[in-house]
């Protein structure tokens, strides 16, 4: 038997650029609406760029 995805169990779309530093699970990859946590934070005068994913530099290929 085939079981059907809920619309509760979507997948995130885009790789997450931004992260709650109190709960590493709550992700918000910058596309659609600010979640909840991130405007609370917002509110408290706390800038979107404190919760930016840093991203690793790509290596350079010698040659």
């Amino acid at each position: 038997m085939e079981w059907a995805k809920s619309n509760n169990e979507r997948t995130p779309r885009g790789e997450a650029r931004y992260r709650d530093p109190a709960n590493n699970f709550n992700t918000w990859s910058g596309r659609g609406r600010r979640p909840a946590w991130l405007l609370a934070y917002i509110n408290q005068g706390r800038s979107l760029e404190d919760f930016k994913i840093p991203r690793p530099r790509k290596a350079r290929s010698q040659g």
